[in-house]
């Protein structure tokens, strides 16, 4: 049965499934996780099915053949551990070491390429189940009810940040207010070496560390509407980063 719902209802291939267990596996067999009926696959199966379908605990139940308590509390423990692996698989580059590489990576990336690049950003909206409490807050511009991912991408369409868990209402530029990446940079936790920068597009203020286009009010100058231009098509790694991680 979990093969067939596997295939049939996640947007997951079998081998990011795969890759996803193997990472998770150490904590499942700690004795963080106290005792637990089911298999580690049967529990990851459990949290995919969940977080792909507007579904309660009963109807996990009744698909999977485990108590609604059971599911519910393996579901919690998997989060946890999901939420565990950002620190490993994630990562900002911090040193200029890193830093330094990450811009030469954007620069080879293109033939007229926008310079002293560490990272793109952009955020995209999670669909959720109307709310019970404060609805009209996670109500988005389509009517629909999500939360918001900010991600900040490389030049290798790798996450080397992410934030999320706004209401969908919120615009862009307010969530990267709340981000704590943000928060780690003015606080200079993450000190961002000199003339490098962040790209975003236009719903991001333009600060010291982070260039956005040119407002376009249709009397912009060639050499503006030129960095426009390379702008956008550098900041087209985060939307291909959310393609991907949508479709895997």
């Amino acid at each position: 049965m979990e093969d067939d719902v596997f295939c049939s209802h996640f947007q997951m291939k079998k081998s990011t499934f795969q890759k996803l267990q193997i990472a998770i596996k150490p904590w499942w067999n700690s004795s963080e996780t106290g005792r637990i009926a089911i298999t580690l696959n049967k529990a990851l199966h459990i949290t995919i099915w969940k977080l792909c379908n507007k579904c309660s605990f009963r109807d996990v139940s009744d698909r999977f053949g485990v108590a609604a308590g059971l599911a519910y509390k393996v579901f919690l423990k998997i989060i946890k551990m999901i939420c565990r692996l950002k620190g490993d698989v994630i990562k900002f580059p911090k040193t200029a070491a890193e830093q330094k590489q990450v811009n030469e990576e954007f620069t080879n990336l293109r033939y007229n390429p926008f310079r002293f690049v560490i990272g793109c950003i952009d955020g995209t909206h999670i669909p959720i189940s109307q709310p019970i409490k404060d609805e009209i807050s996670y109500r988005n511009r389509k009517g629909t009810y999500s939360i918001i991912a900010q991600a900040i991408v490389d030049s290798r369409i790798r996450f080397i940040d992410a934030f999320n868990g706004c209401p969908g209402a919120c615009h862009n530029a307010s969530v990267w207010q709340r981000s704590s990446v943000r928060k780690a940079i003015i606080s200079k936790e993450i000190k961002i070496c000199s003339n490098y920068n962040l790209l975003g597009d236009g719903r991001y203020p333009l600060e010291l560390f982070l260039m956005m286009p040119y407002r376009d009010n249709g009397f912009l100058t060639p050499m503006q509407s030129k960095y426009n231009a390379i702008l956008s098509s550098t900041c087209v790694v985060v939307e291909q980063a959310f393609g991907v991680s949508k479709k895997n």
